[in-house]
């Protein structure tokens, strides 16, 4: 019975000096190159996404179930909170591009809206095609090519999210401010942000006389952040190389934290899932 507790103990001390091995050899941007390079690989996903994003200077938080293939794009979402029951399915292949969008309200009909309209975009920093890993990591990475040579990502340690064991990294812009754009021609917000990779709810935030994304005209002068965040905590699923809790910072503290939850990658859809019709939506 001591020789197999000891056999025991002696096994967590190895596979725990394995592990402090490994943090101390790696370093933030090899992890993070590591999640980039993983992020490529993915085609399909579901999860649960918990959010808080700072809108007007107060946290909203949603809880969705998100269904995700991205070639050709197809997302569905499912609202668990605040508004429970709410559904929206966007396939990208559909000719008219709008959401079907089942409020689970009155007056108990589906309606219809494009993803960067001003009733989709209400009180969020991003549009459903902004669903997935896809995009911050892209911005990311777009970072880390501008500033070749230097180190992007620091490796702070390792905490357990959901269960599960995660690399803590660390993005720091020490200097992180904001400048004068000049819009050219047919630009509006999101325009502009895909270009600089940064917010484009940053943008509109900083330019109070700008009402909505589309309402600058070239020749206009606004304010523009330097990058995506002044500071970014991303922790890394130590097994999947997959980010499950990201926490972005602007100047003025926590600007957004998605917290990723039971995902599941290359996710085979039945055919019809991303259909109105599928037996488990209420559409």
């Amino acid at each position: 019975m001591i020789r197999k507790s000891l056999i025991i103990i002696c096994s967590v001390l190895l596979i725990s000096t394995i592990n402090a091995q490994d943090t101390e050899t790696k370093t933030g941007d090899d992890i993070l190159k590591q999640v980039i390079d993983k992020v490529a690989t993915i085609k399909s996903a579901t999860y649960q996404l918990d959010k808080i994003e700072r809108v007007k200077g107060k946290e909203i938080s949603e809880k969705l179930k998100i269904k995700l293939l991205l070639e050709p794009f197809k997302v569905y979402s499912f609202m668990v909170e605040p508004k429970e029951g709410m559904e929206v399915l966007y396939d990208s292949e559909w000719e008219k591009k709008k959401a079907i969008i089942n409020t689970n309200s009155f007056p108990w009909v589906n309606v219809k809206f494009g993803p960067t309209s001003k009733t989709m975009r209400k009180d969020q920093h991003h549009t459903i095609l902004d669903s997935g890993y896809g995009k911050i990591v892209s911005n990311i990475q777009y970072d880390k090519q501008k500033k070749a040579g230097k180190t992007i990502s620091t490796l702070i340690g390792t905490e357990t999210v959901e269960g599960n064991s995660c690399y803590i990294l660390e993005i720091v812009d020490n200097e992180f401010s904001y400048k004068t754009y000049l819009v050219g021609e047919g630009e509006d917000l999101s325009i502009i942000a895909n270009k600089l990779k940064v917010s484009d709810y940053m943008i509109l935030e900083a330019n109070r006389k700008v009402k909505f994304y589309d309402d600058v005209e070239a020749g206009q002068q606004i304010k523009v952040p330097s990058s995506y965040s002044k500071r970014m905590l991303m922790y890394v699923d130590v097994n999947e190389l997959i980010p499950l809790k990201i926490e972005v910072y602007d100047d003025k503290g926590l600007f957004e934290q998605f917290l990723f939850k039971n995902v599941k990658l290359n996710v085979n859809f039945k055919e019809n899932e991303f259909s109105e019709d599928f037996e488990e939506y209420d559409f």
